[in-house]
């Protein structure tokens, strides 16, 4: 909590459903982060690698 908690003290009070993670070394603090404010994360670079994949994936379905 020492690392993020003196940054994000200003939002700790404000309300909302989840914090997205959206660069890559955010990653790195998901659980303090997570517990800081007692909401799930979204991990941008997760989200990114699954829509390449799912990209690739059909992309070679269609030309093979």
């Amino acid at each position: 909590m020492f690392l993020i908690g003196k940054e994000l003290k200003s939002l700790k009070n404000d309300s909302f459903e989840a914090v997205i993670l959206g660069c890559t070394h955010f990653p790195l603090l998901k659980e303090q982060i997570e517990n800081t404010f007692n909401v799930p994360s979204i991990d941008m670079g997760k989200c990114l690698t699954d829509i390449i994949n799912w990209n690739f994936s059909n992309y070679f379905q269609i030309i093979c």
